[in-house]
C-alpha cells in the first residue's frame, strides 16, 4: 500500500522538459516504511519554487554520499534522482565558498576526476572566472525560483575548456540549503554560434531577451558590453527598469508593448542606463518572440549612439556657424519634397522670433515666393532625375520684405524611393540687389532712365531677326531736340537736363508697353515700334511731335523736337535701315525743325498695323 508523499520537478538541461518525480511513502513485506521514486518528463513549468530533496531518513550530503544504500538494499529519493540522472549534476554548498559537496557519477566521468577528488575541489576551481564566480554563486542562492540557465567555461581534470551551460537552484538537503547544478556540454553548440556572436560583436550591436513580465532571459556578449556588466547572470532575471533611468515600479516601456500586440518596434531611440550610472543614447529594434502562436516575450536589439550623437552635435555647431544655412533635404518618386533638417541661421534669415527650435515643419518651402514656387519645384526634379548639381536661385517672403536665396547641392539616391539633398542656402538679396543695379546701369541712360543704345541696339536685332523669320513689320523714330545746344549755352545744362527729363517723360506716357525708348546719343533719342507699318508710326511720330510742342518748360520760350520715320523693308540690313531713319531725320531739319519726315520706300503697301 503506498501513497504519494511528494513531487519533485527538476528542470532538464536542454530547458524544454521537467523531470517530474513521484515519491511513494510505501510498507515493505516486513513492515518496514520506505520510499519509492518514479520519473518521467512533463511540460515544462514556468514557476518552480526551490525545490526540497526529503529523504526517509534524512540524511545530509556527506552522510549520503558516505553510505549509500543501506543494508536492507533500500535506495532512498536521493540517490534515485541525483545519482543515477544521466546529466551531469553536482551539490555545492555556498557558505564554503562554492565547496563541491557531492557529485553524480555521470559528473565524475564528465570532469575526469576521481570522485573524492572531485568533492575535495571548490566550484571556483572548475569554473574559469575563478574566485569572481563566488558571487555569482551567492547570487544564484539568493534567488527565490527555480533553476535558471547559466553559460561558463568548465575546466576538467585534463586541463580542457568544455562551454557548459548549467541549470543551478537552490535545494533543501535535510536542514541545509545547498545549490543544485545540473551541467550541459554546450561545447559543440558554442562552436557552431561562434560566427554568429563574432558577426554581433563585429556591428557592435547588443541583443537581449526580455519575457512578459519585463524580466532578462538572455543578453549576448555585446548587450553586456554596451551597459556596462561583466556577466550574463547580473542581468538575468533582473527586470527592464533595471537598465532604463526613469525606472520606476509601475512603468511599463514601449518595448513590453511588443509582447502585448505584436508588434515590431523600429527605430525606436531610447536612453539607456549602464551598469556604472552613465545614461547612453540608443537606437532600438523590438520583435516578439512567437512559439506555437502563443507570444512568450521579446527580443531586442540595439545600438550605441553615443559616438553618432556627439559627431551629429559637431556637425550642427558647424552647420550653425556657416555663415549660410546647412539643409538636408528629401524627395520622394512623387515629388513630394520634405526638410529634414536645416541649421539654426534660416531663423534669422526668414526673421523668424527668436526661440530655442525651429517650428515644425520648417517653413522654407512655405516662405517661397508665389511667383518662384514652379521654377523652384522644377529645379530639384530636374536635379532628381539627372542627378547633376543642383542650384537655384528663387524669392522667400518674410516679415522684412523679400529677399533672395541661393540653394546648392548634389544629390544622391539614398533609397530606391528617396532622393537625398545636403547643401546649403545661402541669402544673396544684397548680391541680387546689386546685380539688379548693375543690369540697370548697362542698360539704361543714367539721367533719363530710359533704355540705353546698348539697349536699343539689342531690342532692334531680335526685331530685325524676327521679321526674317515670320515677316513681322516693325518702324523706326529718330528725334533730336531742336537747337538743343543753344538752350545749354544760354540757360546752363541744368535746364538742358531739365528738358531732356520731361521730353522723356512725355514721350513714355505715350508710347505702348512694348516700344522701346531709348537715348541713342546725346539729343538724339531712338523709338522702336514693334509690328508696326510705316504710316502707323507715322502718325505716332506726328502726335508725339505736337506733344513735344505744347510743353511749358521755363525759363525756355519753345520747345520742339524733330522726327524722321522709316520701316525695316524685308531683307534689309539693320545699317541700311538705320541709314534711312537718320537721313528722314535731318531732311525734317533742313525744312524747318519741329516736323516730321518719312523715309520712303518702294515696298510700302499694305494695311497699316499698330
Amino acid at each position: 500500500m503506498s501513497t504519494v508523499s511528494e513531487i519533485w520537478h527538476i528542470r532538464s538541461p536542454e530547458a524544454e522538459t521537467v523531470m517530474t518525480c513521484h515519491c511513494f511513502e510505501t510498507r515493505l513485506a516486513d513492515g518496514r516504511i520506505g520510499w519509492l521514486a518514479e520519473g518521467h518528463p512533463a511540460p515544462a513549468l514556468h514557476h518552480q519554487q526551490s525545490t526540497r530533496i526529503q529523504t526517509h531518513p534524512h540524511p545530509n550530503a556527506e552522510t549520503a554520499r558516505a553510505s549509500g544504500p543501506d543494508q536492507n538494499g533500500e535506495r532512498t529519493l536521493y540517490e534515485s534522482l541525483f545519482r543515477a540522472n544521466t546529466a551531469p549534476m553536482l551539490l555545492i554548498d555556498p557558505e564554503r565558498e562554492g565547496a563541491i559537496v557531492d557529485a553524480n557519477p555521470t559528473a565524475v566521468a564528465f570532469y575526469g576526476y576521481p570522485y573524492d577528488k572531485l568533492c575535495s575541489l571548490h566550484v571556483w576551481e572548475i569554473n574559469s572566472l575563478g574566485r569572481s564566480a563566488l558571487p555569482i554563486t551567492q547570487r544564484i542562492a539568493s534567488w527565490k525560483g527555480g533553476h535558471k540557465p547559466l553559460h561558463f567555461k568548465h575546466r576538467l581534470a585534463d586541463g580542457s575548456l568544455r562551454d557548459v551551460q548549467t541549470y543551478a537552484g537552490p535545494v533543501e538537503v535535510g536542514d541545509r540549503r545547498l545549490l543544485l547544478s545540473i551541467i550541459h556540454d554546450i561545447t559543440a553548440q558554442k562552436e557552431t554560434e561562434h560566427f554568429n556572436r563574432l558577426l554581433l560583436d563585429s556591428i557592435h550591436d547588443g541583443v537581449f531577451g526580455i519575457d512578459l513580465d519585463g524580466r532578462f532571459t538572455f543578453v549576448n556578449p555585446a548587450a553586456l558590453r554596451l551597459l556596462g556588466y561583466r556577466h550574463e547572470s547580473e542581468l538575468l532575471n533582473a527586470h527592464l527598469r533595471t537598465i532604463f533611468p526613469d525606472a520606476s515600479e509601475s512603468k511599463t516601456y514601449a518595448i513590453q508593448g511588443v509582447g502585448t500586440n505584436r508588434q515590431a518596434l523600429k527605430n525606436h531611440e531610447e536612453w539607456l542606463i549602464r551598469g556604472d550610472g552613465v545614461q547612453i543614447p540608443t537606437l532600438l529594434y523590438a520583435a516578439p518572440i512567437v512559439r506555437a502562436r502563443t507570444c512568450v516575450g521579446v527580443v531586442v536589439s540595439f545600438s550605441d549612439l553615443t559616438e553618432q550623437k556627439a559627431r551629429e552635435a559637431q556637425v550642427i555647431d558647424l552647420a550653425n556657424s556657416f555663415p549660410g544655412v546647412v539643409f538636408q533635404m528629401q524627395v520622394d518618386a512623387n515629388g513630394q519634397i520634405d526638410m529634414l533638417f536645416v541649421s539654426a541661421g534660416l531663423g534669422k534669415l526668414l526673421g523668424l522670433p527668436e526661440e530655442p527650435d525651429l517650428p515644425d515643419p520648417i517653413p522654407l518651402l512655405a516662405t517661397t515666393h508665389p511667383d518662384d514656387q514652379g521654377l523652384l519645384s522644377r529645379s530639384i526634379q530636374r536635379a532628381v532625375r539627372s542627378h547633376d548639381p543642383w542650384q537655384c536661385e528663387w524669392r522667400v517672403k518674410t516679415p522684412k520684405g523679400v529677399k533672395w536665396l541661393l540653394g546648392r547641392s548634389r544629390p544622391r539616391q539614398h533609397t530606391n524611393a528617396f532622393t537625398l539633398f545636403n547643401g546649403v542656402l545661402i541669402d544673396i538679396t544684397d548680391r541680387k540687389i546689386l546685380e539688379a543695379e548693375l543690369q540697370h546701369a548697362a542698360h539704361h541712360d543714367p539721367l533719363t532712365d530710359i533704355w540705353n543704345r546698348r539697349y536699343c541696339e539689342q531690342m532692334l536685332k531680335m526685331a530685325h531677326d524676327l521679321a526674317k523669320r515670320h515677316g513681322t513689320p516693325y518702324s523706326l523714330i529718330m528725334l533730336d531736340i531742336d537747337r538743343f545746344k543753344s538752350i545749354n549755352d544760354t540757360f546752363g545744362h541744368d535746364v538742358g537736363d531739365l528738358a531732356l527729363t520731361r521730353l522723356t517723360q512725355t514721350l513714355s506716357e505715350r508710347l505702348r508697353k512694348t516700344d522701346k525708348l531709348a537715348r541713342w546719343g546725346g539729343e538724339e533719342f531712338m523709338i522702336l515700334l514693334p509690328n508696326t507699318r510705316l504710316r502707323a508710326a507715322a502718325t505716332v511720330a506726328e502726335t508725339l511731335r505736337a506733344c513735344v510742342a505744347s510743353l511749358r518748360i521755363p525759363p525756355l520760350e519753345q520747345f520742339t523736337v524733330s522726327l524722321g520715320v522709316a520701316e525695316a523693308e524685308l531683307e534689309e540690313p539693320i545699317q541700311s535701315l538705320l541709314k534711312r531713319v537718320d537721313d528722314a531725320l535731318l531732311d525734317a531739319k533742313e525744312q524747318g525743325r519741329n516736323r516730321v519726315q518719312i523715309a520712303e520706300h518702294d515696298s510700302q503697301a499694305g494695311p497699316n498695323s499698330r
